[in-house]
């Protein structure tokens, strides 16, 4: 199996962001519930900074990962397209004279393009 790791690194990168999407909305949680309400002039600053930078660096972690899936995604899917279509093709020039007579060019075309793409 060609893809095993892309696909292994694909499945990783969609769990990755299944976890990071609830991660984005708790990030407020603390700032609201113990930052704001003891913040004072002269300090607890540290409570506020933290989730701040949380909220600015997970958006663009989650955006990377959904970069990457989507790479992955598109690596595996068109790679496997043109093994189809290579395995089709050799399979094709092994066919005999008679199996191109007996079909419309146009409609035996239309079928291998669209099956493949649809496998």
């Amino acid at each position: 199996m060609p893809y095993r790791w892309l696909i292994a690194f694909l499945v990783a990168a969609i769990l990755l962001s299944t976890v990071l999407e609830p991660l984005q909305a708790q990030l407020p949680r603390p700032a609201i519930d113990r930052a704001l309400p003891t913040a004072s002039y002269e300090g607890d600053a540290k409570l506020l900074v933290l989730p701040s930078l949380g909220m600015i660096l997970l958006p663009l972690l989650s955006g990377l990962v959904g970069v990457g899936q989507r790479q992955l995604s598109a690596r595996v899917d068109e790679g496997i397209i043109y093994d189809l279509r290579s395995a089709l093709d050799e399979h094709l020039l092994r066919q005999g004279y008679r199996f191109f007579t007996s079909v419309k060019a146009s409609e035996f075309v239309s079928r291998l393009t669209n099956d493949v793409v649809g496998a």
